[in-house]
């Protein structure tokens, strides 16, 4: 009957997206560079990046959450000077701005007063870029100490101070700027230096992990400054993988062990200080890409049932 079939096709409905995932863009497979996008760990889509075959892909890029709620990714190999925003009503990959000089495998902070860019694994690695919150133009940034600050990762440690740890010619550094004076302090060194490095801040302690053919991790107390050996990883995952934060629980994403890239997903274990192997993977092997964790309502559109 009427009533039967009616009863088989629902009416749909618009649900409200809530809580954070975690948006993983471009990057590369071993085979390709990718325009193909993916979200953990929800079922919605985000589109490709637009543009010709050579255009599309976004490798060594960046993509990074703004102050003000926009989801930027900017730089890497092929589009080195130039930011997409995306647009999630129309789900598009739109023009945003113009950096004010090239920005390839560079490290993203997000503070009240806007976005930096720090390093350029081509060009110019001992510089910076900064997007005040709200403007589509980019200006020079404070230039990082050292000789080179390309692959250093980034923690917010309050609303006005901010850590770049590593970097290719700093491996031991640890620099903090405070945004109020616009100085740097050099924190003492890492016993175990990172030339390109990926880190995570949770509670009082910086997890910190990555390097060629390095799996070990160190953990940084940030009260008393000073560094102890955590567990290594499950696998080597080498310069171009990333560590995020989605849902309390810290995880090492993508990269490579020296022989493949991987899909691979692994979760840090609060208590034992080491890295379990998770069930969770990617759609596809991902080195350098970018990511960010956001509102579930930043990336996705309304999912419907």
């Amino acid at each position: 009957t009427l009533l039967n079939i009616l009863l088989l096709f629902p009416a749909i409905h618009s649900l409200p997206l809530s809580g954070d995932v975690l948006l993983i863009t471009g990057g590369y497979n071993g085979s390709n560079f990718l325009s193909t996008n993916e979200v953990l760990p929800t079922p919605c889509t985000v589109p490709m990046f637009p543009g010709s075959l050579l255009s599309a892909p976004h490798y060594s890029h960046t993509t990074a959450l703004t102050a003000d709620g926009l989801i930027l990714t900017c730089g890497g190999i092929t589009n080195s000077r130039k930011c997409l925003v995306l647009d999630v009503p129309s789900q598009t990959w739109v023009d945003h701005s113009h950096l004010d000089q090239s920005r390839i495998s560079s490290t993203a902070v997000t503070m009240p007063e806007g976005l930096f860019l720090f390093g350029d694994d081509l060009y110019d690695e001992t510089t910076s870029s900064f997007l005040p919150t709200g403007t589509t133009k980019w200006e020079a940034g404070p230039p990082p100490p050292g000789d080179g600050i390309t692959g250093a990762c980034a923690i917010v440690i309050s609303e006005s101070q901010f850590l770049l740890i590593g970097g290719r010619y700093v491996p031991n550094q640890v620099a903090e700027y405070n945004m109020r004076t616009a100085q740097w302090t050099l924190w003492p060194d890492l016993a175990h230096g990172r030339p390109e490095v990926s880190c995570a801040k949770l509670g009082d302690n910086v997890i910190i992990s990555g390097g060629d053919e390095d799996p070990s991790t160190s953990i940084l107390n940030l009260s008393s400054k000073e560094e102890r050996t955590g567990g290594d990883m499950t696998t080597t995952r080498g310069f171009y993988f990333h560590m995020a934060i989605l849902e309390g629980k810290l995880l090492a994403i993508g990269g490579d062990d020296g022989h493949e890239y991987l899909d691979s997903i692994e979760e840090w274990d609060e208590v034992l200080e080491t890295w379990v192997e998770i069930e969770m993977r990617m759609k596809t092997a991902r080195y350098s890409f970018g990511y960010v964790v956001a509102p579930a309502s930043a990336v996705c559109e309304a999912l419907s049932y």
